[in-house]
């Protein structure tokens, strides 16, 4: 029965939250953000009429957060959802088996925060993980990554924006691992 609608989990309201659990950052950048690209309704509204309009807030008398709020502009979302994070990988071997020296990975990390923070830690990992070419044209250098960076920040963004965040899924993290020979991003 869920499947045959738009899914709406992210609209859900967290029990216990208040727009305290938001970074104060985060939040007066997206309402600048809207109140400079958006027609008057939000030029002429307050800061929680903007959040609800948007569905960071709910509507409700007394305001909760919704998962979606939370997720994309709370202080720290897994005080609330602990596996709704980001595990970093970056494997020796193409198979993902250990080393002959028992080596299992090269770097392993978990990244939490909300997605805006997770997607810059991911994509520092990556990088730090990935080889890169430096180019010599003229007089100057251009350092030339094994992945195009703009297409992995897409697709780590995509993973976390577009997971399943039905009750039932919330148990799996959004996984990138780094393979010798590949990136494989995966999202519940």
């Amino acid at each position: 029965m869920s499947s045959r609608g738009q899914p709406r989990e992210d609209r859900a309201t967290v029990p216990g939250t208040s727009i305290g659990d938001l970074d104060k950052d985060l939040v007066r950048a997206l309402v600048s953000r809207l109140r400079s690209t958006r027609g008057p309704v939000f030029t002429k509204a307050d800061d929680t009429d903007v959040l609800q309009l948007v569905g960071v807030l709910s509507s409700d008398t007394e305001p909760a957060v919704t998962l979606a709020g939370l997720l994309a502009l709370g202080r720290y979302p897994q005080q609330h959802f602990p596996q709704l994070d980001v595990t970093f990988v970056a494997f020796p071997d193409p198979s993902g088996e250990p080393l002959p020296d028992c080596a299992r990975f090269l770097d392993n990390q978990s990244i939490d925060g909300p997605i805006p923070s997770m997607v810059i830690a991911a994509m520092a990992a990556l990088r730090r993980n990935m080889t890169r070419r430096g180019i010599i044209s003229g007089a100057g250098r251009m350092d030339r990554w094994e992945y195009p960076e703009e297409v992995l920040r897409e697709v780590v963004t995509n993973a976390l924006m577009h997971r399943d965040y039905h009750p039932l899924a919330r148990g799996s993290q959004v996984r990138v691992e780094l393979y010798p020979d590949r990136v494989e991003v995966t999202n519940p």
